[in-house]
C-alpha cells in the first residue's frame, strides 16, 4: 500500500483538525501506511490519534514558517500524496512538492467559508493571498460542502468546476456504548437539549438563549453548551439576564461529546455560518433529532432540505424556538437518524478520497 500523509498546522481542538485525525485514522485502517503531519508541537488531540499512524512533529515555531520543514519532511519520507487542510498550510505544501526533490500529489482540503474566518487581519489576508496565487497549482481541491466550493472558487479565482465536494469524515458514535447520562439534569422529566461548539460570534449562542428561554416558557426544560471561548462571560450575563441561570449549563469542552448528545432530547445548531456542521452528524448518529439554522450548505446538505431535521433562518430566536418544541414532541425515529448518519462515516469519505488519490 502507498504512503499518504495528512498535514495540518496543530491538533489543537477544533473542527478541521479532527478532520485530519479522521482521515489519517481512516486511511491507516484501510491498510495504508499513513503520516499525520503536524507543523507545530500543539497536540492536544493525539490520543485520538490511531497507534497505526506515524505521527510527524515538524516543531515549526509558526505555521507560516514552515515551508522549509514541509520540504524536508517530503524529501525524507516521499509520500505518494499529501492531503493538506487549511488555506495556509495548503499554499505551504503546494510550494513545497513543488521545490522538493520528490513531488507527491497534492490534495488542498477547505472546510469553512471565509466570512468563518478573521480574514480582515494582515496575516489571513496573506494566507488568502497565498492561495490565490498557488491554489491553481494544486492537482486537486476538495471543499467540504458546496459552499465552500463556491466560497473558494471566488476568492482563489479558480473555476467552481476545478473543484470537488467531498464532506468531512466524522467519527460516528458506537452503537454499544451504555455510558451513564453525564449530568444530573438527564435523570429530570423536562427536555434537556444540548448544544456544541466555541463560544464565539458565528455559533450565535446568544440567539441560541433567547430561544430556550421560549422554550422554557412552554414546557420547561435545560440546556447545555458544550465548549468554551470568548464570550463565555456575555453568555453567562446574558443567562442571568434572561433568569435562565439554574436551567442553562455553559459545561466548557469536553473530550467525548457523545454521552451528552445520546442523553439529550435534542441538539441544537445555532450558527450564522457552518462550512459543514459535523455536531450535526454527531449527534444524529447518536439517534438524536437536530435543529439547525439554514446557515450554508453543509447544514442544508446533512439533512438533506429538512427532510431529516427543521432548518430555521439564522438568528432568528422564535423560529428557533417553534422548531425546538415541534421536534421535542414529534421527534423523528432514532435509526432513521442513525442510517442517514452513516452517508458520512470516516469509512464512506475516505473511500471517496482514495478514488481521488488513485484519479490520474
Amino acid at each position: 500500500m502507498s504512503n499518504i500523509a495528512v498535514l495540518v498546522g496543530t491538533l489543537t481542538i477544533g473542527g478541521a483538525e479532527r478532520v485530519a485525525v479522521n482521515l489519517a485514522n481512516g486511511l491507516a485502517d484501510r491498510g495504508h501506511e499513513t503520516d499525520l503531519v503536524v507543523l507545530r508541537d500543539d497536540l492536544e488531540l493525539e490520543p485520538h490519534v490511531s497507534s497505526d499512524v506515524t505521527l510527524e512533529t515538524l516543531n515549526a515555531s509558526r505555521v507560516r514558517w514552515s515551508l522549509p520543514a514541509i520540504v524536508r519532511y517530503l524529501n525524507e519520507r516521499q509520500p505518494s500524496a499529501v492531503i493538506s487542510v487549511m488555506t495556509v498550510e495548503n499554499a505551504l505544501t503546494i510550494l513545497a512538492a513543488r521545490l522538493a526533490r520528490y513531488q507527491p500529489k497534492v490534495i488542498a482540503t477547505e472546510h469553512s467559508v471565509r466570512d468563518d474566518r478573521p480574514w480582515k487581519s494582515v496575516a489571513f489576508k496573506g494566507d488568502f493571498l497565498l492561495g490565490r496565487v498557488f491554489y491553481r497549482q494544486a492537482d486537486e481541491i476538495v471543499a467540504a460542502s458546496s459552499s465552500v466550493a463556491r466560497d473558494v472558487a471566488s476568492w482563489a479565482n479558480v473555476p467552481r468546476e476545478d473543484l470537488s465536494v467531498i464532506h468531512n469524515p466524522v467519527e460516528l458514535a458506537s452503537a454499544d456504548s451504555d455510558d451513564e447520562p453525564p449530568h444530573r439534569w438527564f435523570g429530570s422529566d423536562e427536555p434537556v437539549i444540548v448544544a456544541a461548539g466555541r463560544y464565539t460570534p458565528e455559533k450565535d449562542f446568544s440567539t441560541l438563549l433567547r430561544a430556550f428561554d421560549e422554550v422554557r416558557e412552554t414546557v420547561g426544560g435545560y440546556l447545555i453548551v458544550l465548549g468554551d471561548g470568548k464570550l463565555r462571560d456575555e453568555l453567562e450575563a446574558q443567562s442571568r439576564e434572561l433568569s435562565l441561570e439554574d436551567r442553562v449549563c455553559l459545561y466548557g469542552f469536553v473530550d467525548d461529546p457523545y454521552p451528552y448528545m445520546k442523553a439529550a432530547d435534542l441538539f441544537v445548531l445555532s450558527s450564522r455560518s457552518e462550512g459543514f456542521g459535523n455536531v450535526l452528524v454527531e449527534a444524529m448518529s447518536c439517534g438524536t433529532p437536530v435543529v439547525a439554522t439554514n446557515c450554508g450548505s453543509g447544514p442544508v446538505t446533512i439533512l438533506e432540505d429538512g427532510t431529516y431535521g427543521p432548518l430555521v433562518p439564522v438568528g432568528d430566536a422564535s423560529r428557533m424556538a417553534d422548531a425546538m418544541l415541534e421536534t421535542v414532541s414529534d421527534p423523528p425515529a432514532p435509526e432513521l437518524l442513525r442510517e442517514h448518519a452513516r452517508d458520512f462515516s470516516v469509512e464512506t469519505i475516505v473511500s471517496q478520497y482514495l478514488e481521488l488519490i488513485e484519479t490520474e
